[in-house]
């Protein structure tokens, strides 16, 4: 229905910083500390304001359907 919902993410390592954080290929991020991602400029501004937090909570649709949330704290 051309209704945006999110960043659908792909090519994640396991191996790698967003694998070892618990994404996985195909997720679809629509939250991130409690912001909605369903305007593209809201992504783009949400990563400068990141910037400086020890911990992200990221709202996730996996496989299109199962929604997660992955808590991220940043040494």
């Amino acid at each position: 229905d051309n209704v945006m919902n999110g960043f659908k993410i792909f090519a994640i390592d396991s191996s790698r910083l967003l694998g070892k954080a618990g994404f996985q290929n195909g997720d679809i991020i629509t939250q991130v500390n409690d912001v909605s991602l369903k305007q593209p400029e809201q992504g783009f501004s949400l990563y400068q304001a990141l910037q400086d937090e020890k911990e992200v909570r990221v709202s996730i649709l996996r496989k299109g359907t199962t929604p997660m949330t992955l808590v991220i704290r940043i040494k």
